[in-house]
């Protein structure tokens, strides 16, 4: 079985118990320290700009499901703004309108084995608004195109599998000819983590040509994108090369996030609490082992907030304005044009409670439940922005057409617990 000359060569993840893990804590003292990466090619220790592209699924404007978005979003703007050559690729969904967001076809696409098929991608170009970064979109109907509603099939689907593997095929097959050589790839979360797993193998290439290294972010642990490895013979990924315990092999399945962190050169996540909480038993869902192997290259950097958009002095999307002076009046208007706006009484004396959230577990929607038949009869008014598990959206859909006191819906510009003249009066 051939294994890795990398560092993660030297990587395990055990298979163990609890108490297995609680035992192991001495060994882990003495865990080595993977040895430093030479530093790329343009560091910022030298002054010299760096190319940096930066790999996601959704990035604002474009297409939000969750706060990753927002990062990438936001992150390039400020990463170019210190003078780096950033570029940010994204699929092209087919709720991305080529005309509204001027989608420029930039004359490359790729043919590639795919299963039992040969599947073509076409790359698109736009730039994030109000900056010069450069945005590719990968587009392919099938995967991409005709999904207008929702950008996630769910991870027990395969073709959710499928489609982000070509994304990241595709991309790093469309890259040379885009004349873009990075210094930097950056990769987020599962979806994308199949980059690092080609960029070590049969496009280990790519990063010699522009001693690239990969950057691996970690927005939700959770999450893993694990499915049987018959998905890297569809792939075209070596079975004896990935699928080994130094690689991405985890419990006999293919694990996605533990690709990203075995092959990455650096990790990092939203924050420095969660980069020590992932590396605990409590909080690593199974990988605490790993990234405590990799402790040296895990990185916390706390997510930021883009001012230009997150200002309420300036924000044309509230009802009043507001400076730190006039705080107190402006989030009393607001306040009042939001319980309008989805039918609550306007009582100032009554505590209003905005949730904007992804709808699953992990947030503690599953103690809203415990409370539900007590919430319309608390001295308290609720408003929910989210969509996720159906028995959450059902909940909240329940109580938003039979309560007085809480609203929800799935985006901010359709409800889809109820039409407004559907809802209780107050």
């Amino acid at each position: 079985m051939a294994s890795r000359t990398s560092e993660a060569s030297t990587l395990v993840t055990p298979k163990r118990s609890k108490a297995s893990t609680q035992s192991s804590k001495a060994s882990r003292a003495a865990a080595a320290a993977p040895a430093p990466a030479t530093a790329a090619a343009g560091s910022a220790a030298n002054g010299t700009p760096l190319k940096i592209l930066l790999v996601a699924t959704e990035a604002v404007p474009f297409a939000k499901e969750g706060g990753v978005a927002d990062v990438m979003g936001s992150l390039p703007k400020e990463l170019a703004a210190l003078g780096h050559d950033v570029r940010l690729f994204l699929p092209r969904y087919g709720a991305i309108d080529p005309e509204r967001w001027q989608l420029r076809y930039t004359e490359v696409a790729r043919s590639f084995p795919f299963g039992a098929s040969y599947e073509t991608v076409y790359i698109f170009e736009t730039a994030l608004p109000d900056a010069t970064v450069p945005v590719y979109l990968l587009e392919h109907e099938v995967f991409f195109g005709r999904h207008k509603q929702r950008l996630y099939l769910g991870q027990e689907e395969r073709d959710e599998q499928r489609r982000f593997i070509l994304f990241c095929r595709g991309l790093l097959e469309a890259l040379p000819a885009l004349g873009f050589v990075p210094d930097i790839i950056h990769l987020n979360d599962w979806q994308t983590a199949p980059c690092a797993a080609y960029l070590r193998t049969a496009y280990r290439h790519l990063t010699a040509r522009g001693a690239a290294r990969v950057v691996y972010t970690i927005h939700n642990l959770q999450y893993q994108g694990r499915w049987d490895p018959a998905i890297l013979d569809e792939g075209g990924l070596d079975r004896a090369s990935v699928f080994t315990q130094f690689g991405l092999e985890y419990w006999g399945d293919v694990n996605w996030m533990k690709a990203g962190i075995v092959y990455a050169d650096a990790i990092t996540t939203v924050s420095r609490r969660y980069a020590e909480e992932i590396q605990t038993l409590d909080f690593g869902w199974g990988l605490d082992e790993l990234l405590f192997q990799r402790h040296s290259r895990v990185f916390g950097i706390p997510n930021g907030i883009d001012w230009e958009v997150w200002n309420p002095a300036t924000d044309d999307a509230i009802a009043a304005r507001y400076t730190a002076e006039t705080a107190t009046g402006g989030k009393a208007q607001n306040r009042s044009a939001l319980r309008r706006e989805f039918g609550l009484l306007d009582s100032p004396e009554v505590p209003l409670i905005g949730v904007v959230s992804r709808l699953v577990d992990q947030k503690g929607f599953d103690l809203v439940t415990q409370l539900a038949q007590e919430l319309p009869d608390l001295p308290l008014q609720l408003v929910v922005l989210g969509t996720g598990h159906a028995e959450y959206e059902r909940l909240f859909r329940d109580l938003s057409t039979t309560s007085r006191t809480v609203r929800a819906c799935a985006t901010a510009r359709c409800r889809w617990c109820a039409p407004l003249a559907a809802w209780p009066t107050p």
